[in-house]
């Protein structure tokens, strides 16, 4: 029998409407989406992995883990994958899964940011804080745009009794991403307990944006 070489295609296109319903909130409308492409192409893995996802979100975790875990067995090769499914254990609070499982994630992507920080994040967790640093440090390197790694680094340098730093990260990753609530709380937390470090950090908003003026000048 001849393979449909518009099959992949028609997958794609419904896949990417699941999407949509997901990020609206509408989980059943996706899954009953992410049913039928099952259906069709029971081996397909990024189905598998939306599913996966979708369980996640959904709080059905270990549903999620077992449709993760196949995503993996058949596609071993795609980073996403195996990010996620470190996701899940590390949810589950087994942190030496989830470690193993961003370090397979980095193996296949090396410059996978996100699996990066999810893994300094674990490290942090074991009392790794040295290699957490240096994982942090390379996600920020890979994408400075990424707000998250600041934040975390922000932590790490306020654990270590480095405020001025931690404040500044903190900073950088609320302008980054304003809606990065972790830099917010860890921005508000820090601000609560040394008020006298707002006006440091007024200060150098009022310097950035004097400069920032500056720079656009004709």
């Amino acid at each position: 029998m001849r393979a449909d070489p518009l099959k992949e295609v028609r997958i794609k296109k419904r896949l990417e409407q699941a999407q949509i319903e997901q990020l609206a909130g509408h989980y059943d409308e996706a899954r009953k989406i992410y049913d039928e492409l099952h259906a069709q192409a029971p081996n397909h893995s990024t189905v598998i992995h939306h599913i996966g996802v979708l369980c996640l979100q959904q709080g059905l975790v270990a549903e999620a883990e077992q449709w993760l875990r196949q995503a993996v067995e058949i596609a071993p090769d795609v980073a996403r994958h195996w990010n996620d499914l470190g996701e899940v254990a590390r949810y589950l609070g087994r942190l030496d899964d989830a470690e193993k499982a961003y370090r397979k994630a980095l193996e296949v992507q090396p410059n996978f940011v996100e699996a990066m920080n999810n893994l300094a994040v674990v490290l942090a967790g074991q009392g790794q804080i040295g290699e957490c640093k240096l994982w942090l440090q390379q996600a920020i390197a890979g994408d400075a745009e990424y707000a998250h790694p600041h934040s975390n680094l922000g932590v790490v340098l306020e654990s270590e009794g480095d405020v001025a730093g931690a404040l500044a990260c903190y900073e950088q990753a609320i302008k980054l991403d304003a809606g990065c609530q972790e830099a917010v709380a860890n921005y508000a937390n820090l601000i609560e307990r040394q008020p006298e470090r707002l006006m440091e950090s007024m200060n150098r908003l009022l310097e950035e944006t004097k400069q920032l003026c500056s720079d656009h000048k004709p």
